[in-house]
């Protein structure tokens, strides 16, 4: 065996060791079994932009456990003052006219009169763990002032099994639009604006969690029928969860309409798993601005809508098999949008239509008869960008295109979270990543099919041009102000005092003040941007990469060390760790998981380890090692390859046999057999012909030639090298090359990794790093001998990994590519050329 093979066989050593084992049959969600219906009445007073409510609240307890307590949220009470959890955690400023509250007048449980045990509550400050740090006048302010938690006691608690009707009423002032809710002018979008039950949990007691600036909702699943009354002005602008039944016009210059959520007609159909249809919240908007626009998603056409669209059906059929039900239900879609965007409205139809498709292609049919897309008021993004049942609100701008993914980015987003979150219901408050995460990892595989790649562009005074800068601008506090001549500010302390030259000891002059003009007039974006294409899957690795190790995916939402903490483990990192494991257990297992745990979750409430269980069972595997590793901790990881060729030097010096004989002597003897053989092939002794003896004798004769050479003193031999035969015609020795691969793995988690080496003239050759292998040991080095040149070295080849936290060394190289580099260089130049006449002319 050479050398070569040796270490090719090390290589091809290097594999995944087999699938893994399935796991037994995954136990149902956690949270499971409360229903909830709710009827509210509500009447809007558009002048002072007070509500008042009613509602009845029909529990009924499906765990194991009785309870003698009920627990609410009052979201709004989170913009009542600066001193709640929402307002210390978020340190944001308000306006006077963005106050809200909420306050309850009465409150009933089956008829009794409990409003004299109403006490607000704070489960998450007071006392809780890392508070306790700040002192005791501390934990007192936020224990205090928070108001968006209470509870109420009976006097007969509600064993399993048991309903519950409560009764209450309550008053609420609307703030101007914060969090997604609130008022601007007349716009309206009404959302967490009702008293709402928490989720009881058995012997866990109430999940019910004060309202974090960086935590949304949880609640149980069940039905709503809302009758709202309104201003006149708002006739037929209006849109809610589920289905409007009713709309009519009352005395008084007011309309009174009513939802249902879900429709009566979804009430009354199992969806493609079975299952019954209910919902777990409801919202509404409203503005006499609103356009209303209708269309029609349909199976057939979306099926058909492009070549990507047909090539997911035939993926998704081989991967679930021929008899799985893939088929979707027609969703009405009705798309309410401000008259300076009408043109967008089929885009938000188009966009969501896609997510309808793609999810419900992968995860199970959307199951409701209609949704709503709400296209918020201009001046005001705070109302855009959130998910609701059947209704959410999108985000977008003007002079835009479907390339750059405005709106269909958020559309398609928003959308996606009538599957995570509305249909599959964790708790967004301990589990953001459950819901955020998995639907950051499906709007960019359902972006990139629905649109490509995406295009970048660059904004001034709100109009688009083509691509980005090629290198960041310079900044640098007062002195990058200074340079850019937006604000030149002096202060001459020393000449305080003094008669009219004080006047002059303190300024400020702004003689280009930042504006859109002169960052267009600065840039000349015409000749110093680039264009820029990107994979939307990539930039979820981006964002990961902003907080790769400061705290794992799976915690409290508001527990992550800081926002931005938060953001990259409950977005883009879960999308990374969900992508990767396409990478381990291929498309099909990978789908089969996910879909099977959609199913299982359907209308409950599942916990991080529902899912892996589910997963490992829908997708035959046992990635319980992987889902420890890439969800509940800080593990990272950062492969490289390094190479090292060159040809062996030509043979010099003295050589010896095993046999402890000089390299010449195997040399004689080569050089005798060879002759040998030619006398025998040309030469036959008289009397000889037919009976070998020629043969023989001349054996004979060489083996007394080699008998007395061996005989003899042993000459000087000839180094060897010294012939020319270790030559060719160009004077280029006749030796391998020498090749030396070194793998090596940075970081604790560990994934099996494929590999793919190239040599000039010669296929490809693969194989696997494994896992068990990196865990022994950090690196290998394999050593090869070949007559061929090592052209590349390319790890994980086919791109299955998004979590390397480098990837600029993942790959090798024999010839470099020495163009592009030139080329970006000078598009650099170029910018900064630009940049420096412009600041030193101050603009030209």
């Amino acid at each position: 065996m050479t050398p070569r093979q040796a270490s090719l066989l090390l290589l091809l050593g290097l594999t995944v060791a087999g699938p893994v084992l399935a796991q037994a049959p995954a136990a149902a969600p956690s949270h499971q079994g409360n229903r909830v219906d709710y009827r509210i009445g509500a009447r809007y007073n558009g002048e002072t932009h007070r509500l008042e409510g009613q509602e009845t609240i029909t529990w009924t307890n499906g765990r194991g456990v009785a309870t003698s307590e009920l627990w609410f949220h009052l979201y709004l009470n989170a913009f009542s003052n600066n001193r709640s959890t929402f307002a210390i955690e978020g340190s944001a400023a308000h306006e006077d006219d963005e106050w809200g509250w909420s306050r309850i007048k009465a409150i009933k449980v089956n008829g009794q009169d409990v409003f004299g045990t109403f006490e607000y509550t704070q489960p998450d400050t007071h006392g809780a763990a890392g508070y306790e740090l700040l002192g005791k006048g501390s934990k007192a302010f936020l224990a205090e002032d928070d108001r968006t938690v209470f509870k109420v006691s009976l006097e007969s608690p509600i064993e399993p099994g048991q309903t519950a009707e409560v009764r209450l009423s309550w008053t609420s002032a609307i703030p101007r639009v914060r969090r997604r809710t609130g008022y601007k002018d007349e716009f309206l979008l009404m959302a967490q604006w009702f008293p709402k039950l928490g989720v009881f949990e058995g012997e866990a007691g109430w999940n019910c969690h004060q309202f974090h600036p960086s935590t949304e909702f949880f609640s149980d699943y069940g039905s709503y029928h809302v009758t709202l009354n309104l201003p006149e002005e708002y006739s037929g602008k209006v849109g809610g969860s589920g289905v409007m039944v009713t709309s009519r016009t009352k005395n008084d210059d007011r309309i009174e309409v009513e939802f249902e959520a879900p429709s009566p007609n979804d009430q009354k159909r199992v969806d493609m798993f079975g299952k019954l249809p209910v919902v777990h919240d409801f919202t509404w908007t409203a503005d006499p601005k609103y356009r209303v626009e209708e269309f029609q998603f349909t199976w057939d056409d979306w099926k058909a809508k492009s070549p990507a669209h047909e090539d997911e059906v035939k993926r998704v059929r081989k991967a679930l098999g021929p008899d799985a039900r893939i088929a979707l239900r027609d969703v009405k879609v009705t798309v309410m949008i401000h008259p300076e965007r009408l043109g967008q409205a089929r885009r938000h139809f188009e966009a969501t239509a896609n997510a309808l498709f793609f999810y419900g292609l992968w995860f199970g049919e959307y199951p409701y008869e209609h949704i709503t897309v709400v296209d918020p008021v201009w001046g005001d993004n705070r109302a855009g960008g959130m998910e609701y049942p059947t209704l959410f609100t999108a985000g977008t701008g003007l002079f835009t295109s479907p390339d750059e993914y405005r709106p269909e980015s958020v559309t398609v987003h928003e959308c996606g979270h009538q599957f995570w979150y509305g249909l599959v219901g964790n708790n967004e408050f301990e589990s953001a990543w459950l819901d955020e995460g998995f639907n950051s990892f499906a709007d960019s595989e359902a972006l990139l099919r629905a649109y490509g790649p995406r295009r970048s562009t660059t904004r001034y005074s709100r109009l688009p041009f083509d691509g980005v800068r090629s290198a960041s601008l310079p900044s640098g506090g007062r002195l990058g102000d200074v340079l850019n001549a937006r604000e030149w500010k002096w202060d001459f302390d020393l000449l305080d005092g003094l008669p009219v030259i004080e006047k002059i000891a303190h300024g400020v002059v702004r003689p280009l003040p930042s504006s859109g003009m002169v960052d267009w007039w600065r840039d000349q974006p015409f000749s110093t941007l680039s264009s820029q294409w990107s994979d939307p899957r990539w930039g979820d690795r981006s964002g990961y990469l902003s907080s790769a190790d400061e705290d794992p995916i799976d915690m409290d939402a508001w527990t992550y060390v800081s926002r931005r903490s938060y953001r990259a483990n409950s977005y883009p990192r879960p999308a990374v760790a969900l992508r990767s494991m396409i990478g381990l257990v291929g498309y099909d297992a990978f789908l089969r998981g996910m879909r099977h745990y959609s199913r299982m979750a359907r209308y409950g409430h599942p916990v991080p380890e529902d899912f892996f269980d589910a997963f490992n069972e829908g997708a035959g595997v046992d990635l319980s090692w992987y889902f420890k590793d890439a969800f509940q901790s800080t593990k990272t990881i950062d492969w490289s390859v390094t190479v090292h060729q060159e040809r062996a030097e030509k043979r010099e010096g003295w050589f010896q046999t095993d046999g402890g004989r000089f390299r010449e002597i195997e040399d004689i003897e080569k050089q005798a057999a060879e002759e040998a053989a030619e006398a025998e092939a040309e030469a036959v002794l008289p009397g000889t012909e037919g009976t070998g003896e020629g043969q023989d004798v001349l054996a004979d004769s060489i083996s007394d030639d080699l008998a007395a050479a061996a005989a003899a003193e042993p000459a000087e031999p000839e180094a060897a090298g010294d012939s020319d035969e270790d030559t060719d015609e160009n004077d280029e020795p006749k030796t391998p090359w020498l090749i030396q691969v070194t793998l090596q793995r940075r970081g604790e988690l560990c994934l099996p990794l494929p590999w793919r080496i190239e040599f000039e003239n010669g296929d490809p050759e693969e194989g696997v790093w494994t896992r068990d292998q990196q865990l022994k040991k950090p690196w290998v080095r394999l050593r090869l001998e070949d007559d061929r040149k090592l052209k590349s070295v390319v790890l994980d080849p086919k791109r299955r990994y998004y979590f390397d936290g480098d990837m600029s060394d993942n790959q090798w190289y024999a010839d470099g590519d020495e163009v592009a580099p030139l080329r970006w260089a000078e598009r650099v130049l170029n910018q900064y050329g630009h940049l420096l006449h412009w600041y030193g002319g101050i603009g030209g």
